[in-house]
């Protein structure tokens, strides 16, 4: 048995990524991003996340923390390094990266659109409680 030669899996960096991306409904029959499903992907995981963060962390200044780390991030443009950013904090949480977020690592077109819903669905949900009304 030569465990050398096992088939590679595809990836989102393959020729045939854009196929399973329009599968996926990420992209449109055309090959354009498909903007509706990359901002309602983006809002869902932002979600999911912020619970995972807020359920992981000791307290929620580690949330803020993670959360103002994102908003930074993207604040500079830095697009890549954002999405590096939420593997790492799936990592942290020993959590496997979801596959639709793995789908798009390969494509600016849609790895854009996904970070900006993204950073700024979790800025949304990490606004610090408001203490006006004490």
């Amino acid at each position: 048995m030569n465990l050398y030669r096992t088939p590679m899996m595809p990836g989102p960096f393959d020729d045939t990524a854009q196929a399973r991306q329009k599968r996926m409904g990420l992209l449109d029959t055309n090959g354009r991003p498909n903007q509706a499903a990359l901002a309602t992907m983006a809002r869902v995981y932002a979600g999911l996340m912020f619970d995972d963060l807020c359920e992981s962390s000791p307290d929620m200044e580690r949330v803020y923390t993670v959360c103002n780390q994102f908003k930074s991030l993207a604040g500079a443009g830095e697009t890549r390094k954002t999405m590096i950013f939420i593997c790492l904090q799936y990592d942290g949480m020993l959590r496997p990266l979801p596959d639709p977020i793995w789908w798009i690592a390969g494509s600016d077109a849609l790895l854009i659109p996904f970070v900006e819903t993204f950073v700024h669905c979790i800025a949304e949900y990490a606004q610090y409680p408001d203490d006006s009304g004490k």
